[in-house]
């Protein structure tokens, strides 16, 4: 497998990731999880544990109001495609009611 290095983050998408209310290490953790890392390769890129990198994502899932890493990346991708903050990305997990289900015909 060839080893890629993680490029360093420029300030613009720290910028708007720190509208959200990310730490600068929680903004290289969420960079390096919107490009595919894995927690392994995360924790070797960034010189800290596993076990560090499992709580910030914790943390960054927290902050972003999601509960796994999808909705993380979608809420990510949106938020430094649109600038926006974390509350104006929701509608894009917000799904019109369908049609009330009738348990009496």
């Amino acid at each position: 497998m060839i080893e890629q290095e993680l490029s360093p983050p420029t300030e613009a998408p720290r910028h708007t990731l720190a509208k959200v209310g990310l730490t600068c290490r929680e903004c290289e953790v969420a960079l390096a999880l919107l490009s595919g890392r894995g927690a392994k390769d995360m924790a070797r890129q960034l010189t800290i544990q596993v076990r560090t990198v499992h709580k910030h994502l914790e943390h960054i899932f927290r902050k972003l109001g999601v509960h796994n890493q999808v909705a993380a990346v979608l809420a990510l991708r949106c938020c430094l495609e649109n600038g926006s903050s974390r509350l104006s990305w929701r509608w894009v997990f917000w799904r019109p009611p369908s049609k009330p289900l009738l348990l009496d015909p």
